[in-house]
């Protein structure tokens, strides 16, 4: 409910535990830059990871590693037009987050380029894991405006939700939905036809690549000489998800 002040203090808490390395997403540049640039500051080395991406020089961070979330967000559009899908609707629960923002915009310009209408659903961020909430907000605008047909969830948590909306609206024949992050769940829907895909973002690759990077870099000076890594995005649909779901079951998806 009050997301990005709480974010800011969680910056402020790393800086009393006097890390030698931080790996951090920079999910709200505006709250979280003044306390990130203090741990640099501090002589504390700073790997930004899954949100920040053009704030490594703002914040002096030593390299950005994740996605690319304007880029994933274009790949779900993409996939939704190609599907034929003419008005597609971004779910938000996090409005405000820039990396949430980014994808929700990929998603719009695609569609809109290939000639459909695409719009947010932004909802309180009290929304975010509330399943009965998002359920009900999205069975209510999918309801009230039938020309909608596809559906974009910002995480795995929505996305059960967004899949009870459908199924209660009796949407399931005209209403494809795809989301963005993965879960057990997600993959099944998309092996048994009910979810149409899934934008990874490699989120095990972006932690284990930044936490190396930070020990690398911290106990043995190594370091690459980029400012970004990125580590993905990757479409999950019904032609590679049985090789998803083996990496998920061995707890790297």
């Amino acid at each position: 409910d009050n997301f990005n002040a709480d974010a800011a203090k969680l910056v402020d808490k790393m800086l009393t535990l006097n890390p030698t390395a931080v790996v951090i997403p920079d999910w709200v540049p505006d709250s979280m830059n003044e306390g990130i640039k203090k741990l640099k500051d501090a002589g504390i080395i700073v790997v930004l990871y899954n949100s920040g991406q053009g704030e490594v020089e703002n914040v002096g961070a030593e390299i950005y590693i994740g996605s690319d979330e304007y880029v994933a967000g274009t790949v779900a559009g993409e996939a939704m037009a190609a599907a034929g899908k003419k008005n597609v609707v971004c779910v938000n629960t996090l409005p405000g987050l820039a990396n949430i923002e980014a994808r929700c915009k990929g998603v719009s310009d695609a569609v809109k380029a290939a000639g459909g209408k695409s719009e947010n659903l932004n909802l309180p961020s009290s929304s975010f894991g509330n399943a009965t909430a998002v359920t009900q907000a999205v069975k209510a605008a999918i309801t009230k405006d039938t020309t909608i047909d596809g559906l974009v969830t910002i995480g795995d948590a929505d996305a059960d939700s967004v899949t009870e909306a459908i199924s209660q609206a009796g949407a399931v024949e005209t209403v494809l939905h795809g989301g963005f992050a993965v879960n057990e769940q997600t993959l099944n829907r998309i092996k048994d036809g009910t979810q149409f895909f899934a934008v990874d973002q490699q989120g095990y690759a972006q932690g284990y690549y930044a936490t190396a990077y930070a020990f690398q870099l911290a106990a043995y000076a190594i370091s690459l000489p980029i400012k970004e890594l990125l580590s993905g995005p990757s479409l999950i649909n019904s032609e590679n998800v049985d090789k998803v779901l083996t990496g998920a079951k061995g707890g790297r998806r």
